[in-house]
């Protein structure tokens, strides 16, 4: 999750593990097939074009894209332990 290695995640990182953790596997095994058919490997910035098409694909990034889905932080709860210092 930490793909810059600097022992933090920042929101990007967080962003980017959600999202793969709402896509069916298969669909994330087909865009690796895309770019690199041998291998199933790709760089971040190889993976970063279909992960936005994928992300259209789940419940989160379905409301990102509709013109009537406006973010909210008030209903985003923590709890202060959780925040970083």
């Amino acid at each position: 999750v930490d793909v810059n290695h600097d022992e933090k995640i920042d929101f990007n990182e967080y962003i980017f593990f959600i999202t793969i953790l709402q896509l069916p596997e298969g669909e994330i095994m087909r865009a690796l097939e895309k770019i690199n058919p041998e291998e199933k490997k790709a760089s971040k910035e190889q993976f970063e074009p279909e992960l936005k098409l994928l992300r259209k694909k789940t419940a989160l990034g379905h409301k990102q894209h509709s013109k009537s889905f406006i973010p909210d932080g008030r209903k985003i709860k923590t709890e202060e332990k959780n925040l970083s210092k």
